[in-house]
């Protein structure tokens, strides 16, 4: 007796068979794939750990602080580094490192995140949105503390995060209308400037934006502005390393009012400024260099100054 099979059986049979095989030939190739990436996760965990290791060790020994600076510049946020990247983050928190708590804050924010976490997933990504969102709001808090307890350190730390900030980065977005420089990413810059401000807003995502159509700005739009009318050093140490329009106008604002700080300067200080690429900085630094046009050094520097009215003066003598 024989019995045959009717098609639609078969036809589902071929299929289930077809699909098992396929399911063998992924489960081979995942497995081999796995074994060939253990060299390359094992040499980037002893990488994370040297990074972590090479930064508690330049806290103990100052000479080692180049390197760990520089590996920590050049760590990235993404990926198998999260875990340490983390590690590193709390370690300069803890030891009040605000240089290298500027520079892993700048990382994170300029760092696109690799997605949200989510229940469904067989393998969520590593650096997450929430993860992102989650140092950010850290680092603000952590600012806010500083700025209502302990003013000198909220100053330290401030100044280090604006001067990171630069106009030629990715970061940097024009608005539509008006084409102004503004970074909607940097949310602790933003805090630091724009705190009180009537012209900039934060979004439900925590990035800032420009009101383009208000005109009136706040007198002091910053966060804790009343710390910065005695803070000299630290906006005359913004004038000399900023990148940014927007943190370079901040800075000579606050210290133009400043004149017996500024008579206290010397003469190398208004000589670096000059040269800057900003024209209200150089001009400030024009008008404490009138007395000493003579002198040669002073020449060569105004003849090297960015704007042609600086020039002119070097020209003049």
């Amino acid at each position: 007796y024989q019995h045959e099979v009717s098609p639609v059986i078969r036809s589902k049979y071929d299929t289930s068979l077809a699909y098992h095989v396929r399911r063998l030939f992924m489960d081979r190739f995942a497995d081999l794939r796995q074994e060939a990436l253990k060299p390359k996760e094992q040499l980037l965990e002893h990488y994370n750990q040297q990074v972590v290791s090479l930064y508690a060790l330049a806290s103990v020994e100052s000479d080692k602080r180049a390197l760990a600076f520089t590996a920590i510049q050049h760590a990235p946020v993404n990926q198998s580094f999260t875990a340490s990247f983390r590690k590193l983050y709390k370690m300069a928190e803890f030891l009040d490192d605000y240089e290298a708590l500027a520079v892993l804050n700048h990382r994170l924010e300029t760092t696109p995140d690799d997605g949200r976490r989510q229940s469904w997933r067989e393998e969520n990504p590593s650096f997450t949105q929430q993860s992102k969102r989650y140092l950010r709001r850290r680092t603000v808090r952590h600012l806010r503390n500083l700025g209502k307890f302990s003013p000198n350190d909220y100053l330290q730390l401030a100044r280090e995060i604006l001067v990171l900030a630069d106009d030629a980065s990715p970061a940097a977005q024009r608005t539509p209308k008006k084409q102004l420089i503004h970074f909607p990413d940097l949310v602790a810059m933003n805090f630091i400037l724009h705190r009180h401000s009537h012209l900039y807003e934060q979004d439900y995502k925590g990035a800032w934006f420009l009101q383009e159509n208000r005109q009136n700005e706040a007198n002091q739009p910053e966060a804790f502005a009343t710390l910065w009318a005695y803070a000299g050093q630290d906006l005359l140490y913004v004038l000399r390393h900023c990148k940014a329009a927007m943190v370079n106008d901040f800075a000579y604002r606050r210290l133009q009012p400043q004149t017996a700080f500024l008579q206290e300067q010397t003469q190398a200080t208004w000589l670096e400024l000059v040269v800057r690429p900003y024209e209200n900085t150089a001009l400030l630094a024009l008008e404490h260099l009138r007395d000493r046009l003579q002198q040669t050094d002073v020449v060569f520097a105004l003849l090297n100054a960015k704007f042609a009215a600086i020039r002119h003066h070097g020209l003049a003598n």
